[in-house]
């Protein structure tokens, strides 16, 4: 199971430099990239009360077309946390960047 993690991870890194590059402006890329990143990045508990994570994209559509409905609130909240977290960690690295004249 690990080894799925670190692919994935390693994939949707690749997948987030090929985004931020389509980006002219050194400011959209640093606040469009953790946006993409904590879409497909950020993992939830399948159902209430499971040990099972899953990315919360497909968890999302998963339970909009086949699963029962545990409801979208519980996949709302990690996922702006996960989207707040990168985005900080993404503007902290900019401003210390433009600081440093990078």
């Amino acid at each position: 199971m690990i080894i799925f993690w670190v692919i994935y991870y390693l994939i949707l890194l690749v997948l987030s430099a090929t985004f931020a590059k389509l980006f002219k402006s050194i400011f959209l890329k640093f606040l469009y990239t953790p946006i993409f990143f904590s879409i497909f990045g950020s993992i939830w508990f399948i159902a209430p009360g499971s040990p099972e994570i899953a990315p919360i994209i497909s968890i999302f559509f998963l339970e909009n077309t086949i699963l029962d409905s545990n409801g979208i609130n519980r996949l709302i909240r990690p996922l702006v946390s996960f989207l707040f977290f990168f985005e900080i960690i993404s503007f902290i690295f900019y401003f210390s960047l433009k600081r440093n004249n990078f």
